[in-house]
């Protein structure tokens, strides 16, 4: 996984260039540029009133970073623009969103926005894309959720939530290029001028649930409006030993905390057991003692 957040770039001043833009899922995927003339700026109040990263096509403007992904996968990007470049179907003909876009016919795969607002997102050998509807360049923020299953090679583009496209590519590794690029094409063409505040790419075809989950964390985060409590946890396991229950759960897409509940009947009430758990494990030491214990 990889996560930039515009909020995770501290000690800047509103208006400062960024050389590198941290990646906060602590793997070690940095977005850098090292050329001063093309660094994007840090824009404070941005999105929602936290910060974004702001591209201007006149400087051309990006950021790039190890491509991390090849077979399945999920990009998420919350981004904003009244620009837009071009006009066309496949994923490098308009301004770059997340893109690793490579010239010829090459497994490779991309982002981008056109000029008439389109969303497209696709992948390479053969060049397939999906596409939104118009009017996304409207300065409004919106998410881009791409997710590709390689072992069917069914790609899905969403826009805010909801399925915009879906179409088959090659079932190939997409293997080209070495690197990603955040605010233009990968060949550094069609540069974008808009604000991105928040990617993630997964190394996994999201499910539903976990789309969902993402996506309304962002809906919240950035004040977009309400979104739906996400789905608990799957795949709870639990043990016991001297008058402990040890239990253990995968983790929840966008979690940053658990709270866990606990009952003596299958329907409750249910008390709170724990909160503010950042583990996906944790050790009850006050269950009853004698009965059979839900959580």
């Amino acid at each position: 996984m990889t996560w930039f957040k515009a909020d995770a770039l501290t000690n800047l001043a509103n208006g400062a260039k960024i050389s590198t833009w941290p990646d906060a899922s602590g793997h070690g995927n940095d977005a850098v540029q090292s050329i001063k003339s093309q660094k994007p700026t840090f824009l404070a109040n941005g999105i929602g009133g936290l910060p974004v990263v702001h591209f201007n096509s006149t400087n051309q403007t990006y950021l790039s970073f190890s491509r991390l992904v090849s077979g399945d996968f999920t990009i998420s990007c919350l981004f904003r623009s009244t620009q837009g470049l071009n006009s066309g179907t496949l994923f490098y003909q308009g301004a770059g969103l997340v893109n690793g876009e490579m010239a010829g016919t090459v497994s490779d795969f991309g982002t981008c926005l056109f000029s008439n607002g389109f969303v497209c997102a696709g992948t390479g050998n053969p060049d397939v894309s999906v596409n939104s509807s118009a009017g996304f360049n409207d300065g409004q923020p919106h998410i881009l959720t791409f997710t590709r299953a390689r072992t069917t090679g069914a790609l899905n583009l969403y826009i805010d939530g909801a399925l915009a496209s879906t179409t088959t590519g090659g079932m190939q590794p997409l293997t080209a290029p070495a690197q990603l690029v955040l605010g233009a094409q990968q060949t550094l063409i069609n540069f974008l001028t808009g604000d991105i505040a928040e990617v993630k790419i997964y190394d996994g075809a999201l499910s539903d649930a976990e789309r969902v989950g993402e996506e309304n964390y962002l809906r919240c985060k950035y004040a977009l409006g309400p979104g739906a409590p996400p789905p608990a946890p799957e795949n709870l396991a639990a043990a016991t030993s001297d008058h402990s229950v040890f239990l253990n759960w995968s983790p929840g897409v966008a979690a940053s905390s658990y709270i866990l509940y606990r009952a003596t009947n299958p329907v409750g009430p249910f008390a709170v057991a724990g909160m503010g758990i950042t583990a996906t494990n944790y050790v009850d030491t006050n269950a009853a003692s004698g009965r059979i214990n839900y959580y």
